[in-house]
């Protein structure tokens, strides 16, 4: 999987090109793709840490350290409504109460803010199950980076925060989903909205049948 996220990402092209983002129009920009070669190099060392797995050991080496806890059985069981088994969710850990997660929030002027480092998520408070799915959705929503993480490596970081400035979270609704013609034609923000919009409507029990596709490429790793 590491010898894959650093052979697969080393098209030049494709980053030049702004193909990976091909819903936002703006990316076509000369700046956009001058940014992107810029970027395409500095991810070089970033790469080949991943390649010595270096980031998979500072994650476990974080939890020794900082008190996590896994995903609960309630948690498992709506994230699967989603993603099903195509990842182990034993992986994946969370952080409720992080203080980078709170410091985060406050430089980006927002109330909550969750975010992922590898395979933890970091919540900036606790998340409560208790009266609607909204925590779960934005769940769901941070559950996506992790399986980026796990497809393109820690580059995700990289080009999530980038997406946050280059066609941000909203990728149209249906009306996007339909004038896209994969899930790499969105940021990789506006991939986990999808996967979050999803869950909702499930549990609004509405139409999700513009939704299947993009869902099913989440799960194959179609990022």
């Amino acid at each position: 999987m590491v010898f894959k996220r650093f052979i697969a990402h080393y098209d030049l092209v494709k980053w030049v090109r702004g193909d990976r983002n091909a819903f936002n129009e703006k990316y076509r920009t000369p700046s956009y793709k001058m940014s992107s070669t810029l970027i395409w190099f500095l991810l070089i060392p970033v790469q080949l840490l991943d390649l010595l797995k270096a980031y998979d050991l500072f994650d476990e080496v974080r939890r020794v350290f900082i008190k996590t806890r896994e995903l609960t059985s309630y948690e498992k069981r709506e994230i699967r409504k989603v993603f099903g088994d195509c990842y182990c969710w034993d992986r994946v850990h969370v952080r409720e109460n992080s203080q980078m997660a709170k410091v985060g929030a406050r430089v980006a002027k927002k109330k909550h803010l969750g975010f992922v480092l590898f395979r933890t998520i970091n919540f900036s408070r606790r998340l409560d199950h208790s009266h609607s799915s909204t925590d779960i959705s934005w769940l769901i929503h941070e559950v996506v980076h992790v399986l980026q993480y796990e497809e393109l490596g820690a580059q995700y970081i990289i080009e999530a925060l980038r997406a946050q400035r280059n066609g941000g979270y909203g990728y149209g609704k249906e009306q996007g989903l339909e004038k896209a013609n994969c899930l790499a034609s969105f940021n990789l923000e506006q991939q986990a909205e999808i996967a979050r919009d999803y869950y909702q409507l499930l549990e609004q029990k509405k139409d999700v049948s513009m939704y299947e596709k993009y869902v099913e490429e989440i799960r194959n790793g179609g990022f």
